[in-house]
This record gives C-alpha cells, sequence and structure tokens, in this order.
C-alpha cells in the first residue's frame, strides 16, 4: 500500500491516519509528505498497529521545504509474534513505539539530511513491555553548512518486561566548521531481566582532507556533499529493500526538478 501526499501553494495540512494489519498479514506500506512550496507545511499523526503474527515492512519518507518545518508523529503498537521493520527519511518527527505481549520486533533504520540553515530534530522513544521482546535503531545524521541536526534515540524496558534485546545506535556527520549534528541515544532499564541492552554514538567531522581529494578528482564542494548525502539515503532506504529502489527514485527524480525541495 502507498500512501502519497503533495502539498502546492501555502496549504498548512493537518491529518490522522490509522493503519491496522489484521492477525496473520504480511503487508508492505510506503509513505511519502512532499511540501513543494516554501509555505506549506505537514502536521501529521500516523498510527500503526499489528496484531497478533503480523508482520509490515514501512518506508516513511518527509520532504519539508526549506523555510516553513513540518512536523509528524509515528506511533507504533505491535501486540504478541509481531514484527515491523521501518525505513524513514524524515525532517521533524517523533517516533513513539509500544511493543506488547511476547515476541514481538521492532527495527528502525532512520536518515536524517540536514541542508543549508535547516534545523532537524528527531525523537525516538519505545516502551517494551511483556516477554522476549526486541528493539533494534539505528540512525544516521548528516549536517552540513549551518545546519542544526540533534537525533534522540531511547529505549525503556519497562518492570513488565522479560529477556528484551535492545540495541540503540547513533551516528552522526558533519562537513563544515558551522555544521552541527548530534547523537544521543539513551536506555532506561527499569529491571534485571534483561538479556541483551546496548547504546552506542558516533559524532564525527568530514575532514577537509577528505574533500581536498574527492575535490582533486574532479568533484566540486556541492558534488561532494551530494555524493555522502546520496550514500547516507541508499544505505538506509534503497539497498536494504529491493521493493522500495523504484519508488524512492521516481521521488528523488521528480524533486531534482524543484530545487527548493530536493533533498539530494
Amino acid at each position: 500500500m502507498t500512501l502519497e501526499s503533495v502539498l502546492g501553494e501555502n496549504i498548512h495540512e493537518g491529518y490522522h491516519v490509522r493503519i491496522f494489519v489484521h492477525n496473520g498479514l504480511n503487508v508492505n506500506l510506503e509513505i511519502f509528505e512532499i511540501a513543494l512550496s516554501e509555505n506549506s507545511a505537514y502536521n501529521g499523526v500516523i498510527e500503526l498497529v499489528l496484531d497478533k503474527n503480523s508482520s509490515a515492512n514501512l518506508t516513511y519518507i518527509v520532504v519539508p521545504n526549506k523555510r516553513t518545518p513540518s512536523f509528524s508523529n509515528l506511533r507504533i503498537v505491535l501486540n504478541e509474534n509481531s514484527s515491523l521493520t521501518t525505513r524513514t527519511l524524515m525532517h521533524r518527527q517523533q517516533v513513539n513505539g509500544l511493543l506488547l505481549d511476547r515476541k514481538s520486533s521492532l527495527k528502525i533504520d532512520a536518515a536524517l539530511l540536514g541542508k543549508s540553515e535547516r534545523k532537524i530534530d528527531f525523537v525516538f522513544d519505545t516502551s517494551i513491555r511483556g516477554l522476549d521482546n526486541n528493539l533494534l535503531f539505528n540512525g544516521l545524521a548528516l549536517a552540513e553548512d549551518k545546519s542544526y541536526v540533534n537525533m534522540r534515540a531511547i529505549g525503556r524496558i519497562s518492570r513488565a518486561s522479560e529477556d528484551a534485546i535492545v540495541d540503540i545506535q547513533a551516528y552522526a556527520y558533519n562537513i563544515g566548521p558551522e555544521s552541527k549534528a548530534i547523537g544521543s541515544p539513551v536506555l532506561e532499564i527499569n529491571n534485571n531481566k534483561v538479556k541483551l541492552a546496548r547504546h552506542s554514538v558516533s559524532i564525527s567531522n568530514i575532514s577537509e582532507e577528505v574533500l581536498f581529494y574527492l575535490m582533486s578528482r574532479g568533484l566540486s564542494l556541492e558534488d561532494c556533499k551530494k555524493l555522502f548525502r546520496a550514500e547516507l539515503v541508499d544505505k538506509v532506504i534503497t539497498k536494504s529493500n529491493e521493493f522500495v529502489r523504484k519508488d524512492v527514485k521516481e521521488i528523488f527524480d521528480f524533486l531534482s526538478k524543484a530545487d527548493h525541495t530536493s533533498i539530494l
């Protein structure tokens, strides 16, 4: 199933969508939000509930404009023996997850791209209850020019949880002295019946030596930035999921024709 929404001039749109995946189903979901005008913005909520023994693959891409921020809230509830794999390319977003019952699994791959003077706030906050549940988060952030990217990822293990696995990883990269990318993984553990709890963070600058090397091979500075952006998106979105490769390419080709919305 694909949900696609494109905003034109001077439109501010709010929405609330609820998706329920019934018992035993396996579905593929694609959600694209694109703001064409500098004065258009989204403010939306998407609820995704997986029933027992169901699974889903979700690709969620939000493309804001340069001036007016959009905000999206993705709420996830997983019931017994359900699993969700999510690949997301985001701007301002909050993701809230709740793993219930037993043997549910949530895997999130998130890419955050900061360009120009854009400010990006991303919050991932998920609670685990029940027995033998898995939570995996992998976040990649890239800030360039004067942009600011703040990626916070929180995994909470409640007192009602047993044998949980939580692995939260955040990687942030900066291009240029005035860019700022921050990764903040957090674990909140409220009992000692945990199978694995791990978090890691890496914040680094793409050095001038690397940029000089690439530019000495004929690339401009803007070409170098596009190369890093494309690699980040490819790692999170396309390489890991063949069925969305064609749709994502079409979206990016469309955006390249409108410079103020192009993310690559």
